[in-house]
């Protein structure tokens, strides 16, 4: 329920805390012109992750959680959105396979992609997309139809192929993968990621998380495990105080400007 309940928990940094952004029925709240408290949260996310990735020329980010809903894909195509934005050339990857979300955000299901590049049915210069939110930002989907074997396609000899292009054409690569509680996809994918990022949401996530999240990293399933806190509740509607700060200078910034008006 509060920063501090995590950090009793976990010793893992965390890297940003994102507003619950439900109410506003957008997916894609980081845009060039959006000043609202989320979109400020993923600017200054993407400013602590360019600080955990210093010295890393093409970074991959991979983007997991323990259980659906926690918001993993939100955070992977805002994240992606708000890097493009800032200039870099990025790469989202929807790397679940087995119940894939940014396609339907995106209007974009039934492409071709992961799955099909991967099954050698289709080149890989056919499943890059180039989103219409950024020239910057490029997206490979899952594809259709969805593969029966995802465990086995993702250890595929064109995985090295898939990743080596990337590296050498776009400046971030960032991977959208299952929750790793139910299945080991996200463990699977974690060899070819620079950093991982685990999604816990307030008012959600179980405390007993915690403990997966310390053991993937004392195992060292993941590499350097870095924690994001999502859909933190307004403090003002719910009387939280301050524990995560949420909308705490936007928020008087309004009252501010709809003072000055009325006067």
């Amino acid at each position: 329920e509060t920063r501090q309940d995590v950090e009793g928990l976990t010793k893992l940094p965390i890297a940003g805390e994102i507003g619950d952004a439900r109410k506003k029925q957008k997916e894609l709240v980081v845009t060039a012109d959006n000043n609202s408290p989320e979109a400020e949260h993923f600017r200054t996310l993407r400013t602590n992750i360019s600080y955990l990735t210093r010295g890393i020329a093409h970074k991959t980010l991979l983007v997991t959680s323990s259980k659906s809903e926690e918001g993993k894909s939100f955070i992977s195509l805002n994240l992606a959105n708000s890097i493009a934005i800032g200039g870099k050339k990025v790469a989202l990857l929807e790397f679940d396979l087995r119940n894939p979300g940014i396609s339907d955000k995106l209007n974009l299901g039934n492409t071709k992609g992961l799955a099909n590049y991967l099954s050698e049915e289709v080149a890989l210069e056919k499943v890059i997309q180039q989103m219409e939110s950024s020239e910057n930002l490029h997206f490979i989907s899952s594809g259709y139809p969805l593969p029966s074997n995802p465990g086995e396609i993702i250890l595929s000899d064109k995985m090295q192929e898939l990743f080596a292009h990337l590296k050498e054409n776009f400046d971030v690569i960032i991977i959208d993968t299952p929750p790793v509680g139910p299945v080991s996809d996200a463990l699977a994918l974690g060899k070819w990621a620079d950093i991982s990022f685990f999604v816990v949401r307030h008012k959600y996530t179980l405390r007993t998380t915690l403990k997966l999240v310390n053991k993937l990293s004392e195992d060292k399933k993941l590499p350097r495990l870095t924690l994001i806190i999502n859909g933190i509740i307004d403090n003002k509607e719910f009387n939280y105080g301050n524990d995560f700060a949420y909308g705490y200078g936007y928020q008087a910034d309004e009252k501010k400007k709809k003072k000055e008006l009325a006067n």
